[in-house]
């Protein structure tokens, strides 16, 4: 039996010819635009649709097979989508987070390459294009950039993130 992974939701119908604009997580995009099919729970059961056609623009649009009318679209409004797991190219790490990248660095302790030990971090947290990390310096709550560039090694045995903080991050 499949396992199935949340990858959005439906939104509206989208013209007459049964287009549904979506809500899709990022990293799920590209596996999307791969699938043969699609599931939308419909009273509890996930009911698969094979995919005729997405467009992407200022919106996402799903054309599905045999789902030719504005009305039909519109029975489909709303639903939670899903995908089989063994069509998603991503780790199940990167699924079980969230889609963040970073999340499983909450609890490790920072160290600047300058500035030596700075903090813990309390929370990592989903901003547009960029994953911050919480934490407390100096008491303030101060939000850190987590990214290649910054990130030199993480140690996972010892909970620690070596990284190169920008001058004068720490004193925003």
């Amino acid at each position: 039996m499949s396992e199935f992974i949340k990858i959005g939701r439906t939104q509206k119908a989208h013209g007459i010819k049964g287009e549904l604009k979506l809500n899709i997580e990022e990293h799920f995009i590209d596996d999307l635009f791969e699938t043969e099919a699609v599931f939308i729970e419909l009273k509890g059961q996930k009911v698969p649709y094979f995919v005729e056609e997405i467009q992407e623009g200022n919106m996402m649009l799903m054309k599905l097979e045999a789902v030719d009318t504005r009305n039909e679209a519109e029975q489909l409004m709303h639903k939670d989508l899903y995908m089989r797991r063994e069509d998603i190219t991503i780790s199940d790490e990167l699924i079980n987070s969230g889609g963040m990248h970073y999340k499983y660095l909450e609890g490790f302790t920072i160290f600047d390459t300058e500035a030596g030990e700075i903090a813990v971090i309390e929370e990592v947290a989903e901003f547009p294009q960029q994953e911050m990390a919480y934490i407390t310096y100096l008491k303030k709550t101060v939000l850190i950039p987590l990214n290649e560039e910054l990130i030199l090694e993480v140690d996972r045995d010892k909970k620690t993130l070596l990284m190169n903080l920008p001058e004068g991050l720490l004193g925003l």
